[in-house]
């Protein structure tokens, strides 16, 4: 595998976060631990952000493989530490 392509499919440095990434990667986790799919909407009501700001995070947490979308909405990529 090209070191460019490992790089791509590697997750993201989860401390270059931002603080709001972090907090709907936080209310995305209390939700998926639920057993439920995270939604837009439960991802406003629960970090007080606005539509625009979390589907911002949700972009780059997506991007860097934190979260994983489906039609259902958000749940937590893969990851090895602990909440």
């Amino acid at each position: 595998m090209s070191g460019s392509r490992e790089r791509s499919e590697r997750q993201g440095d989860v401390q270059a976060l931002r603080e709001v990434e972090l907090t709907v990667y936080e209310a995305v986790a209390i939700i998926d631990k639920e057993g439920h799919k995270a939604t837009i909407g439960d991802l406003t009501h629960a970090t007080g952000y606005s539509e625009e700001t979390v589907r911002s995070a949700l972009t780059r947490l997506v991007g860097e493989r934190h979260l994983r979308e489906s039609d259902a909405g958000y749940a937590l990529g893969a990851h090895d530490w602990g909440l």
